[in-house]
Protein backbone atom coordinates (compact mmCIF):
# COMPACT_ATOMS: atom_id res chain seq x y z
CA UNK A 1 0.00 0.00 0.00
CA UNK A 2 0.99 3.47 -0.49
CA UNK A 3 1.70 4.68 3.17
CA UNK A 4 3.12 0.80 3.85
CA UNK A 5 6.45 1.39 6.29
CA UNK A 6 9.33 1.38 3.78
CA UNK A 7 12.89 -0.52 5.05
CA UNK A 8 15.72 2.17 5.91
CA UNK A 9 19.52 1.15 4.59
CA UNK A 10 22.60 2.50 6.19
CA UNK A 11 25.46 2.97 3.69
CA UNK A 12 28.97 3.43 5.80
CA UNK A 13 31.44 4.89 3.08
CA UNK A 14 34.50 5.68 3.86
CA UNK A 15 34.52 9.35 3.47
CA UNK A 16 31.31 10.26 5.58
CA UNK A 17 28.69 8.48 7.65
CA UNK A 18 25.34 8.70 5.52
CA UNK A 19 22.01 6.83 6.32
CA UNK A 20 19.02 6.62 3.71
CA UNK A 21 15.62 7.15 5.99
CA UNK A 22 12.31 6.68 4.93
CA UNK A 23 9.80 9.38 5.68
CA UNK A 24 6.42 10.55 4.33
CA UNK A 25 6.21 14.38 3.75
CA UNK A 26 5.09 16.61 0.43
CA UNK A 27 7.18 16.15 -2.73
CA UNK A 28 10.15 18.81 -2.68
CA UNK A 29 13.55 19.33 -1.31
CA UNK A 30 14.19 18.98 2.07
CA UNK A 31 13.29 21.72 4.48
CA UNK A 32 12.67 22.84 8.23
CA UNK A 33 9.97 21.60 10.01
CA UNK A 34 7.73 24.25 11.43
CA UNK A 35 8.26 23.42 14.97
CA UNK A 36 12.30 23.60 14.67
CA UNK A 37 13.79 24.51 17.68
CA UNK A 38 17.14 26.52 18.96
CA UNK A 39 19.93 24.24 17.74
CA UNK A 40 22.61 24.67 20.72
CA UNK A 41 23.57 22.02 23.20
CA UNK A 42 25.77 22.67 26.35
CA UNK A 43 26.29 19.73 28.09
CA UNK A 44 28.85 18.28 30.68
CA UNK A 45 32.09 16.05 30.15
CA UNK A 46 30.81 12.37 29.42
CA UNK A 47 27.27 13.01 28.69
CA UNK A 48 25.60 10.92 25.82
CA UNK A 49 24.74 13.90 23.14
CA UNK A 50 21.95 14.06 20.52
CA UNK A 51 21.92 16.79 17.73
CA UNK A 52 18.66 17.00 15.55
CA UNK A 53 18.56 17.68 12.11
CA UNK A 54 14.98 19.00 12.12
CA UNK A 55 13.95 18.66 8.37
CA UNK A 56 11.15 17.02 6.73
CA UNK A 57 10.87 16.02 2.46
CA UNK A 58 9.45 13.94 0.20
CA UNK A 59 10.09 11.73 -2.07
CA UNK A 60 10.69 9.51 1.01
CA UNK A 61 13.88 8.61 0.84
CA UNK A 62 16.60 11.69 2.37
CA UNK A 63 20.24 11.26 3.06
CA UNK A 64 21.70 12.59 6.04
CA UNK A 65 25.58 13.72 6.39
CA UNK A 66 27.14 15.28 9.27
CA UNK A 67 30.33 17.65 9.15
CA UNK A 68 32.34 18.54 12.47
CA UNK A 69 33.20 22.25 11.00
CA UNK A 70 33.94 21.53 7.76
CA UNK A 71 35.11 17.69 8.17
CA UNK A 72 32.99 14.94 7.54
CA UNK A 73 32.27 12.45 10.22
CA UNK A 74 33.89 9.20 9.84
CA UNK A 75 32.95 6.46 11.68
CA UNK A 76 35.79 3.90 10.81
CA UNK A 77 38.03 6.61 12.99
CA UNK A 78 35.80 7.49 16.00
CA UNK A 79 33.21 4.80 16.71
CA UNK A 80 31.34 7.07 19.40
CA UNK A 81 29.49 8.61 16.93
CA UNK A 82 26.45 7.22 15.10
CA UNK A 83 23.57 8.66 12.91
CA UNK A 84 19.70 7.51 13.48
CA UNK A 85 17.55 6.83 11.01
CA UNK A 86 15.96 9.94 11.25
CA UNK A 87 19.38 11.97 11.25
CA UNK A 88 20.11 12.58 14.49
CA UNK A 89 23.59 12.45 15.76
CA UNK A 90 24.08 10.36 18.80
CA UNK A 91 27.59 11.17 20.38
CA UNK A 92 28.90 8.71 23.14
CA UNK A 93 30.91 9.87 26.03
CA UNK A 94 31.48 13.70 24.94
CA UNK A 95 34.78 15.62 25.30
CA UNK A 96 35.94 19.12 25.51
CA UNK A 97 37.37 18.33 21.82
CA UNK A 98 33.92 17.38 20.43
CA UNK A 99 32.54 20.93 20.89
CA UNK A 100 31.94 23.20 18.05
CA UNK A 101 29.67 23.85 14.80
CA UNK A 102 28.35 20.83 13.91
CA UNK A 103 26.62 20.57 10.34
CA UNK A 104 23.52 18.15 8.86
CA UNK A 105 23.23 18.29 5.31
CA UNK A 106 20.31 16.23 4.30
CA UNK A 107 19.56 15.07 0.47
CA UNK A 108 17.05 13.83 -1.55
CA UNK A 109 16.73 14.16 -5.51
CA UNK A 110 15.08 17.27 -5.37
CA UNK A 111 17.79 19.10 -3.58
CA UNK A 112 19.72 19.58 -0.16
CA UNK A 113 19.59 21.71 3.01
CA UNK A 114 22.21 22.37 5.52
CA UNK A 115 21.27 22.80 9.26
CA UNK A 116 23.57 23.93 11.94
CA UNK A 117 23.92 23.24 15.48
CA UNK A 118 26.78 23.80 18.22
CA UNK A 119 27.98 21.84 20.78
CA UNK A 120 30.03 22.87 23.36
CA UNK A 121 31.03 20.20 25.96
CA UNK A 122 32.03 21.71 29.52
CA UNK A 123 35.48 20.13 30.97
CA UNK A 124 34.97 18.70 34.75
CA UNK A 125 38.02 20.03 35.44
CA UNK A 126 37.18 23.60 35.93
CA UNK A 127 40.27 24.49 33.64
CA UNK A 128 37.51 26.41 31.36
CA UNK A 129 37.02 29.28 34.49
CA UNK A 130 39.88 30.91 32.57
CA UNK A 131 41.34 34.28 34.77
CA UNK A 132 42.61 35.91 31.47
CA UNK A 133 44.36 39.55 31.67
CA UNK A 134 41.41 42.13 29.83
CA UNK A 135 44.28 44.15 29.33
CA UNK A 136 46.75 41.95 27.78
CA UNK A 137 44.44 40.72 25.05
CA UNK A 138 43.27 44.39 24.27
CA UNK A 139 46.25 45.30 21.59
CA UNK A 140 46.15 42.47 20.10
CA UNK A 141 42.44 42.99 19.57
CA UNK A 142 42.50 46.37 18.12
CA UNK A 143 45.14 44.77 15.78
CA UNK A 144 44.39 41.56 14.93
CA UNK A 145 43.24 40.45 11.19
CA UNK A 146 39.82 38.62 10.23
CA UNK A 147 41.54 35.70 9.79
CA UNK A 148 43.38 35.61 13.41
CA UNK A 149 41.55 33.04 15.61
CA UNK A 150 40.83 33.95 19.19
CA UNK A 151 38.74 31.50 21.60
CA UNK A 152 36.28 33.09 23.89
CA UNK A 153 37.82 35.53 26.99
CA UNK A 154 35.03 37.04 29.46
CA UNK A 155 35.70 41.00 29.70
CA UNK A 156 32.52 41.72 31.89
CA UNK A 157 30.73 39.49 34.71
CA UNK A 158 28.66 39.31 37.65
CA UNK A 159 31.11 39.94 40.77
CA UNK A 160 30.47 38.43 44.23
CA UNK A 161 32.61 37.63 47.40
CA UNK A 162 32.07 34.24 47.53
CA UNK A 163 30.46 32.89 44.26
CA UNK A 164 26.93 33.35 45.26
CA UNK A 165 24.19 35.97 45.12
CA UNK A 166 21.53 36.96 47.92
CA UNK A 167 17.83 37.87 46.41
CA UNK A 168 14.28 38.06 48.34
CA UNK A 169 11.58 36.03 47.61
CA UNK A 170 9.60 37.85 44.66
CA UNK A 171 12.83 39.78 43.95
CA UNK A 172 14.69 40.55 40.69
CA UNK A 173 18.67 39.72 39.51
CA UNK A 174 20.60 40.55 36.26
CA UNK A 175 23.59 38.36 35.52
CA UNK A 176 26.56 39.54 33.58
CA UNK A 177 28.56 37.83 31.38
CA UNK A 178 30.16 39.29 28.40
CA UNK A 179 32.85 37.95 26.38
CA UNK A 180 35.08 38.56 23.04
CA UNK A 181 37.18 36.25 20.84
CA UNK A 182 37.22 36.21 17.17
CA UNK A 183 35.21 35.14 15.77
CA UNK A 184 32.71 37.24 18.37
CA UNK A 185 31.06 34.53 20.39
CA UNK A 186 27.74 33.26 21.31
CA UNK A 187 26.72 33.29 25.19
CA UNK A 188 24.10 30.64 26.40
CA UNK A 189 23.01 30.18 30.20
CA UNK A 190 22.58 27.24 31.91
CA UNK A 191 20.50 26.70 35.84
CA UNK A 192 22.12 23.59 37.56
CA UNK A 193 23.48 22.25 34.01
CA UNK A 194 20.75 22.77 32.13
CA UNK A 195 20.33 24.97 29.32
CA UNK A 196 18.07 28.19 29.67
CA UNK A 197 16.00 28.25 26.00
CA UNK A 198 14.32 31.55 25.29
CA UNK A 199 11.26 29.39 24.49
CA UNK A 200 11.22 27.87 28.17
CA UNK A 201 11.92 30.80 30.32
CA UNK A 202 9.95 31.72 33.29
CA UNK A 203 7.47 34.49 32.44
CA UNK A 204 9.36 38.08 32.77
CA UNK A 205 12.50 36.62 32.36
CA UNK A 206 14.51 37.86 29.45
CA UNK A 207 17.99 36.67 27.48
CA UNK A 208 19.75 39.64 26.12
CA UNK A 209 23.15 39.74 24.43
CA UNK A 210 25.49 39.87 27.18
CA UNK A 211 22.86 38.91 30.44
CA UNK A 212 20.32 37.22 31.78
CA UNK A 213 17.43 39.26 33.87
CA UNK A 214 15.51 37.02 36.33
CA UNK A 215 12.42 38.68 37.65
CA UNK A 216 9.67 37.72 40.29
CA UNK A 217 12.40 34.72 42.13
CA UNK A 218 11.05 31.48 43.65
CA UNK A 219 12.46 28.98 45.89
CA UNK A 220 12.54 26.79 43.08
CA UNK A 221 14.60 29.59 41.29
CA UNK A 222 17.85 28.58 43.64
CA UNK A 223 20.96 27.18 42.21
CA UNK A 224 23.98 27.44 40.00
CA UNK A 225 23.60 29.51 36.76
CA UNK A 226 26.80 29.52 34.31
CA UNK A 227 27.25 31.50 31.16
CA UNK A 228 29.87 29.78 28.49
CA UNK A 229 30.57 31.65 25.96
CA UNK A 230 31.64 29.86 22.71
CA UNK A 231 32.94 30.37 19.33
CA UNK A 232 34.54 28.07 16.18
CA UNK A 233 38.12 27.89 18.73
CA UNK A 234 36.82 27.31 22.29
CA UNK A 235 34.54 28.38 24.98
CA UNK A 236 35.00 29.73 28.03
CA UNK A 237 32.29 29.66 31.26
CA UNK A 238 31.66 31.25 34.73
CA UNK A 239 29.10 30.45 37.60
CA UNK A 240 27.57 32.23 39.70
CA UNK A 241 25.73 30.65 42.72
CA UNK A 242 21.70 32.18 43.57
CA UNK A 243 20.25 31.95 47.15
CA UNK A 244 16.31 32.77 47.13
CA UNK A 245 15.31 34.13 51.00
CA UNK A 246 12.47 35.01 52.55
CA UNK A 247 11.20 37.83 54.33
CA UNK A 248 10.31 41.20 54.70
CA UNK A 249 11.49 43.69 52.26
CA UNK A 250 13.11 46.42 53.38
CA UNK A 251 12.57 49.91 52.30
CA UNK A 252 14.66 51.47 49.75
CA UNK A 253 17.69 53.52 51.34
CA UNK A 254 19.58 56.28 49.38
CA UNK A 255 23.12 55.56 49.33
CA UNK A 256 26.42 58.13 49.22
CA UNK A 257 25.86 61.78 48.87
CA UNK A 258 24.38 61.92 45.77
CA UNK A 259 23.10 64.15 43.93
CA UNK A 260 25.40 66.46 44.69
CA UNK A 261 25.79 70.26 43.25
CA UNK A 262 27.04 70.85 39.61
CA UNK A 263 28.49 74.25 38.20
CA UNK A 264 28.37 73.58 34.40
CA UNK A 265 28.80 76.31 31.46
CA UNK A 266 26.21 77.43 29.60
CA UNK A 267 25.43 74.71 27.06
CA UNK A 268 27.33 71.90 28.33
CA UNK A 269 26.13 68.60 30.04
CA UNK A 270 24.94 68.10 33.63
CA UNK A 271 25.29 64.54 35.05
CA UNK A 272 23.48 64.18 38.67
CA UNK A 273 23.64 60.26 40.13
CA UNK A 274 21.33 58.86 42.52
CA UNK A 275 22.05 55.34 43.92
CA UNK A 276 19.90 53.54 46.01
CA UNK A 277 20.36 50.16 48.01
CA UNK A 278 16.94 47.90 47.18
CA UNK A 279 16.23 44.12 47.29
CA UNK A 280 14.88 44.63 44.26
CA UNK A 281 14.41 46.89 41.39
CA UNK A 282 13.61 50.22 42.89
CA UNK A 283 11.79 52.83 41.00
CA UNK A 284 13.73 56.06 40.83
CA UNK A 285 12.23 59.56 40.22
CA UNK A 286 13.60 63.14 39.92
CA UNK A 287 12.54 66.39 41.04
CA UNK A 288 13.00 69.51 40.21
CA UNK A 289 11.83 72.43 42.09
CA UNK A 290 9.03 74.40 40.55
CA UNK A 291 8.70 77.91 40.04
CA UNK A 292 5.88 79.60 42.09
CA UNK A 293 3.96 80.42 39.01
CA UNK A 294 3.71 76.44 38.26
CA UNK A 295 2.54 74.89 41.87
CA UNK A 296 -0.59 74.42 40.16
CA UNK A 297 0.37 71.88 37.06
CA UNK A 298 -0.78 68.79 37.45
CA UNK A 299 2.96 67.65 37.20
CA UNK A 300 3.86 69.07 40.64
CA UNK A 301 3.88 67.64 43.73
CA UNK A 302 4.56 68.70 47.33
CA UNK A 303 7.46 67.39 48.94
CA UNK A 304 8.43 68.20 52.74
CA UNK A 305 6.86 71.54 52.13
CA UNK A 306 8.53 72.63 48.99
CA UNK A 307 7.03 71.76 45.20
CA UNK A 308 9.07 70.18 42.71
CA UNK A 309 8.45 69.83 39.14
CA UNK A 310 8.36 65.70 37.95
CA UNK A 311 10.84 65.09 35.59
CA UNK A 312 11.24 61.85 32.85
CA UNK A 313 12.30 58.74 33.90
CA UNK A 314 15.53 56.61 32.83
CA UNK A 315 16.60 53.40 33.31
CA UNK A 316 17.72 51.89 36.34
CA UNK A 317 20.84 49.82 36.54
CA UNK A 318 22.54 47.20 38.92
CA UNK A 319 25.64 47.18 40.60
CA UNK A 320 27.41 44.67 41.96
CA UNK A 321 27.23 45.31 45.24
CA UNK A 322 23.69 44.85 44.36
CA UNK A 323 22.72 48.56 44.87
CA UNK A 324 21.08 50.21 42.00
CA UNK A 325 21.77 53.41 40.52
CA UNK A 326 19.89 56.00 38.03
CA UNK A 327 21.30 58.77 36.60
CA UNK A 328 19.30 62.30 35.52
CA UNK A 329 21.37 63.78 32.46
CA UNK A 330 20.47 67.12 31.36
CA UNK A 331 21.84 68.10 27.59
CA UNK A 332 22.62 72.03 26.31
CA UNK A 333 22.29 73.64 29.65
CA UNK A 334 20.88 77.06 29.73
CA UNK A 335 20.04 79.25 32.66
CA UNK A 336 15.98 78.03 32.96
CA UNK A 337 17.64 74.56 33.55
CA UNK A 338 19.57 76.23 37.29
CA UNK A 339 18.06 75.05 40.33
CA UNK A 340 16.92 72.47 42.54
CA UNK A 341 17.34 68.68 41.95
CA UNK A 342 15.89 66.01 43.99
CA UNK A 343 15.64 61.92 43.35
CA UNK A 344 13.31 60.08 45.07
CA UNK A 345 13.35 56.13 45.92
CA UNK A 346 10.49 53.84 46.11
Amino acid sequence: MENEPKPIFCILPWVSFICLAAALNSLGPPRLVPEAYEMERVVPEGAKVQLPCPVQADPDTLFFEWYHGKEPLNIFHEDRFRVQSNGVLKIKAAVPEDSGLYICRAVNGFGKLDTNVTLVVLADSGNNNRQINVETFRDHMAERNEDDRVPPFLTNMTRTNNGRLRRPLGGTLRLYCKASGNPEPQVTWLRNGLTLLNTTLPPGWKRSRWSLYLRNLQDHDEGNYTCVAYNLYGHTNYTVGVDVIPGIRKKPELRGIHPINTTVEEGGSAVFQCRVKSEIIPHVQWLKQAEPDEINDHKVIKVHGEYFRILKSSEVLERADGSFVNKLVIAGVSKKDAGKYICLGA
